[in-house]
C-alpha cells in the first residue's frame, strides 16, 4: 500500500466496515516482523456500492480518481476532489478479525446472560477441587492461554504472531468452538 499511488486505506474505513476489534486482531495476525505484507485493496463505489479490486480498476484523469467497473461512475478514492464524491477502500481480509470478535462477543454475552446472579458480587477464592468437570477445563484453558501471552512477553518474537494464537485457541477451547 502507498498514499502516492492511492491504494492505502484509511483506518476509518475499517473500523467503520468491520469495527475497532477485527482491526486490531487482523494487523496482530498479519505482522511477521519485518517481511512486507500484501493486503487485497476494494474501492467501493458510493454510486452503487460496487466493490472495484482497487488493482484493476481503472483510472481516471490523476491516479485519484477511480471509475466503477459496473456503474461507470468516477469516484475520488483519497477524498481529496471536492467534486467528485469518496469511495471507500476496504480489504476483505478484515472479515476473519470480525467474524472472530462476533463468536467471542456472542459466546461471552450467551455465558452472561444464562448466568443466575442478580447482581455483581465480589470475588472469593476458589476452591478448584469444589468445581464442576467443565468448570476446570474451562479455567485450565485459561490458565494455559495466561501463560501462553506471557511466555510471548518474556521472549518477544516479532515473526511469531503468539499474542493471536494464544487468544484465539484460549478462547475456542473456552468457548466449546473449535471451528473458527
Amino acid at each position: 500500500m502507498s498514499k502516492s499511488k492511492g491504494n492505502g486505506i484509511d483506518p476509518v474505513d475499517i473500523i467503520e466496515q468491520y469495527g475497532t476489534d477485527a482491526m486490531r486482531y487482523v494487523l496482530c495476525d498479519m505482522q511477521t516482523g519485518s517481511q512486507d505484507i500484501r493486503l487485497p485493496v476494494t474501492a467501493v463505489c458510493p454510486s452503487c456500492d460496487h466493490h472495484n479490486d482497487l488493482s484493476e480498476a481503472k483510472t481516471g484523469k490523476s491516479v485519484f480518481i477511480r471509475i466503477c467497473g459496473k456503474c461507470k461512475a468516477e469516484f475520488d478514492i483519497l477524498g481529496t476532489i471536492p467534486d467528485l464524491p469518496r469511495g471507500r477502500l476496504i480489504s476483505e481480509r478484515f472479515d476473519t478479525g470480525r467474524a472472530f470478535c462476533t463468536k467471542l462477543w456472542n459466546s461471552v454475552r450467551f455465558a452472561l446472560m444464562n448466568l443466575d446472579v442478580p447482581e455483581p458480587v465480589a470475588a472469593k477464592p476458589v476452591v478448584r477441587e469444589a468445581l464442576a468437570l467443565e468448570d476446570r477445563w474451562i479455567l485450565d484453558g485459561l490458565n494455559e492461554t495466561v501463560k501462553a501471552v506471557h511466555a510471548g512477553l518474556a521472549d518477544y518474537n516479532r515473526a511469531r504472531p503468539w499474542a493471536r494464537r494464544a487468544t484465539s485457541s484460549g478462547a475456542r477451547s473456552a468457548t466449546g468452538t473449535w471451528s473458527w
